[in-house]
């Protein structure tokens, strides 16, 4: 048993000194140099391959004259053309809307930031197709008659807190509305609708 035992140490020393000795690792400062030194290299290797520009020599001729030319006069007779006029239309839209055929509703404007002022913009398409804009500056509430119709909503609010504008899209019909002007929103409901 012994003997096993010693030809398997002497086995296992044979076989350990014929392997292949691991490669050297190299120190990470030594990889950083390299990578620095390549680095330059390549640089000093692209500036020495430029192109060297010679100054350009400034000519001392003095420039000949260039031939004069003859006019020829024309022998057709030119016919105008007319050139089509664009007016440009003016938007429809791009107006107060001070009145309208169609039904009307009652739009209260609801303040609700303290200390501060409200500037709103409404722009409004009616079912008729009338459209147009109406505005308001106001501090506490204030009481509209508007058309029935489509509406997008703007507000700037001037407050001692903070300054900021929101908008909101809303859509109204037959009754009383509410627009509510929150800290950095802006809120729709219905205040009775649609018969009150």
């Amino acid at each position: 048993m012994k003997r096993i035992l010693v030809f398997s140490v002497l086995f296992v020393l044979l076989m350990t000194s014929c392997a292949p000795s691991a490669a050297p690792t190299e120190a990470p400062v030594d990889v950083e140099a390299t990578a620095q030194a390549m680095a330059l290299t390549i640089v000093a290797q692209t500036q020495a391959a430029q192109p060297t520009l010679a100054p350009t020599e400034i000519p001392t001729e003095a420039p000949t004259a260039l031939p004069t030319a003859t006019l020829i006069p024309p022998t057709a007779t030119l016919v105008p053309t007319l050139v089509p006029t664009i007016t440009p239309t003016a938007d429809p839209c791009n107006q107060p809307l001070t009145q309208w055929k169609g039904e009307s509703a009652k739009l209260i404007l609801d303040n609700q930031v303290e200390n501060a002022t409200v500037t709103i913009s409404l722009f409004i398409v009616t079912p008729l197709g009338e459209c147009g804009y109406m505005s308001a500056t106001f501090s506490d509430t204030v009481t509209l008659t508007v058309p029935v119709g489509s509406y997008s909503a703007w507000a700037w609010v001037d407050g001692t807190k903070q300054d900021f504008s929101t908008g909101l899209s809303f859509r109204v019909i037959r009754g009383s509305w509410r627009l509510i002007v929150k800290q950095g929103r802006l809120a729709f409901q219905s205040g009775c609708a649609p018969n009150c």
